[in-house]
């Protein structure tokens, strides 16, 4: 069994997301990903999306409405609802995934693709994978293994572009199906809008 760390979140603009939107780690929403995984390691989060994840068409509902009282309209995708949304004189974009909905952060965190995504907050905590914390910790891209989505070329630039060395598995999967399909290459993409 996977066992998970936390720590306080100390910044107040996230924290007031958090409140805001009403995240909870129990039930969700949860803002997952990139964001709390800076925040962790007490990196600057500022020019990074604000990923949050539902666990329902309900919650997604409910962050709609939320959103549309506190930011402009949405940037809409087949993956996600886009906002800007402005605090402490900055504008954060935040983005309401809607690809897929997860009962529970257990569920969210089987589904990321790679280990080092494997962070999540609700304003107040910060969760975290033992597994995420060794991986960012070696800076080591390692595909999640329970994960079911498809390896996407533009994340593991994405990621290597952060500074994660990915592994000879990972390469020769992403070499074989470059050789298979070369025009193809290039179209796999994330929830980024």
């Amino acid at each position: 069994m996977t066992q998970w760390q936390t720590k306080p979140v100390t910044d107040p603009v996230i924290q007031w997301i958090g409140k805001t939107l009403g995240c909870d780690l129990q039930t969700g929403p949860w803002i997952a990903g990139g964001t709390p995984r800076l925040l962790w390691y007490d990196e600057s989060w500022l020019g990074h999306d604000i990923d949050v994840f539902v666990s329902s068409m309900t919650g997604l509902e409910r962050l709609q409405t939320t959103m549309k009282q506190i930011s402009g309209p949405a940037h809409q995708t087949r993956n996600a609802y886009t906002y800007n949304l402005e605090h402490a004189e900055k504008t954060h974009k935040v983005q309401i995934i809607c690809k897929d909905f997860h009962r529970s952060l257990a569920q969210l965190f089987s589904y990321f693709d790679f280990t080092v995504c494997k962070f999540a907050t609700d304003g107040e905590w910060i969760v975290a994978d033992q597994d995420a914390i060794q991986d960012c910790e070696h800076r080591q891209l390692i595909w999640n293994t329970t994960s079911p989505q498809g390896l996407s070329t533009y994340r593991v630039i994405k990621y290597s572009a952060y500074g994660f060395d990915i592994d000879n598995q990972m390469l020769d999967k992403l070499v074989k199906r470059y050789q298979e399909n070369p025009l193809q290459f290039n179209v796999d993409a994330d929830y980024e809008g």
